[in-house]
């Protein structure tokens, strides 16, 4: 649950970020980014079920053991199968993330590029096989670019010049 609460925070912080960029494409990414964050916190409910059936309970006493790890086992399926999805999400947000990443002047290109392709990365999740398969691959590029923004952005921060001439553009503009 922590996890998503700071995914949250991050949505909005990098809309709040990105909008000089193009507010659109930044809303509809922290849209897309809170959307996921939903998802895969409903997904955690089925995560917790186990441990309330298995707990021991007298009102459950009416089911055999067996069919309590049976449905046990299918609510860790279930939450799995949310988690997948949400990554999807999470793919889409991360992706056009990179994307304003990559046009903003007021942060180096490269990070852009590796949120594009740990976007691309999480989207193998559209074919869930895939998406198995690639995990660790995709995890471990994902956190690289994470660990390279999140260092950028603590050590050298966003050029304060920059983005303010692109937020005043931006306020200005009918189109942003």
């Amino acid at each position: 649950m922590l996890e998503m609460v700071a995914q949250v925070g991050v949505s909005a912080m990098y809309y709040d970020l990105l909008k000089p960029v193009n507010r659109s494409a930044a809303r509809i990414s922290a849209i897309i980014g809170l959307t996921g964050c939903g998802i895969k916190t409903f997904a955690r409910l089925f995560y917790y079920a186990p441990l309330i059936l298995l707990r021991g309970a007298s009102y459950l006493s009416a089911f055999p053991p067996a069919q309590l790890e049976v449905l046990s086992l299918a609510f860790i399926k279930i939450n799995n199968q949310g988690a997948a999805m949400a990554l999807i999400f999470f793919g889409f947000e991360t992706l056009l993330r990179g994307w304003l990443l990559f046009k903003a002047e007021f942060l180096p290109r490269f990070l852009g590029v590796l949120s594009m392709v740990s976007g691309l990365g999480w989207l193998t999740y559209l074919w869930p096989p895939l998406g198995s398969q690639a995990f660790i691959g995709v995890a471990l590029f994902a956190i690289t670019g994470v660990i390279a923004t999140v260092g950028w952005l603590f050590i050298r921060g966003v050029d304060d010049v920059k983005w303010k001439e692109r937020a005043a553009l931006a306020a200005t503009s009918i189109w942003r």
